[in-house]
């Protein structure tokens, strides 16, 4: 219930535009993940899964990184210090123009007395419905009057 009503606050204040505060970079989530795969489960991965993780992080190592000496000294593997580097990368990417959605939902019922009482009536029916109390104070009610002053 409370993320139905979430959902009726989002679309009262949400703009058909909006953007998360964070958006992947698949590609580099990808890497991270064959990086993750390599550095954790090689000696389970078949072979031909191991050689499209280990390309995958390769060529990212080359051509984002710069880095083409990639071997651990032993072996033909990558170093675990670089994939371990790879893992910890943040692939998140923060949106900017960010705006949360409460101050949305604030912009879109400011100085609207309708909107307002809109906004409160739905929140006191959310609770009545998720809280269900036994007991509330003489005179309480979904429909009693809101009062603001943003007039």
């Amino acid at each position: 219930k409370c993320q139905e009503q979430m959902k009726v606050i989002e679309d009262i204040c949400k703009p058909r535009d909006y953007k998360p505060r964070y958006s992947s970079d698949q590609t580099l989530n990808k890497v991270r993940s064959s990086a993750l795969a390599l550095l954790n489960w090689k000696h389970k991965i078949p072979e031909n899964t191991l050689m499209i993780h280990e390309k995958r992080v390769k060529e990212h190592l080359k051509n984002v990184k710069g880095i083409s000496n990639i071997s651990a000294p032993d072996d033909d593997s990558i170093c675990p210090k670089l994939l371990q580097e790879i893992i910890d990368t943040d692939y998140r990417i923060e949106n900017p123009d960010f705006i949360p959605l409460p101050v949305l939902l604030v912009h879109s019922i400011y100085n609207d007395e309708e909107k307002i009482g809109e906004f409160v009536r739905g929140w006191r029916r959310h609770f009545i419905e998720s809280v269900r109390p036994r007991f509330l104070p003489e005179g309480w009610s979904i429909d009693h009057d809101v009062v603001s002053n943003c007039s």
